[in-house]
């Protein structure tokens, strides 16, 4: 049973395939055209991941800045404690200062991969522009 209906399913498939065939043929304009349409889908599905990696640099870009202050703010602390003689101030001032430091070389690593994957993404979206206008 199951092998009918298999049957029956690709002999409809083929006569389908077979009828857009033939449309196509008829009027290759209207397939050019959908292609066409596909191809402005696709630059605008990377216009809108250009737009999303460009909040994501930003949002990095922010956050590096931020942990870069954070981490001089603690060294200054750390050298005002050690002046002070504060030895448990110093030493959690250093802990402080040593986590925002790795924090921020960890979001530096990914600034840079975004910035490169938004270099691609910026070259995709010139190609595609450039494909879209090429009819």
């Amino acid at each position: 049973m199951a092998d009918l209906l298999t049957r029956i399913k690709n002999i409809i498939m083929a006569d389908l395939h077979e009828m857009i065939n033939q449309k196509e043929k008829q009027n290759p304009i209207a397939l050019l055209n959908e292609y066409l349409r596909q191809c402005e889908k696709e630059v605008e599905r990377v216009r809108h991941l250009l737009e999303r990696q460009h909040l994501l640099k930003t949002e990095l870009t922010r956050e590096y800045n931020q942990a870069r202050e954070l981490a001089d703010k603690r060294k200054y602390q750390a050298q005002i404690a050690s002046q002070a003689g504060e030895n448990e101030l110093y030493e959690f001032a250093i802990l402080e200062q040593t986590k925002y430091e790795e924090r921020a070389s960890r979001i530096q690593e990914l600034l840079q991969q975004v910035t490169n994957e938004l270099e691609q993404l910026e070259r995709k979206y010139e190609e595609r522009k450039i494909t879209q206008r090429r009819p």
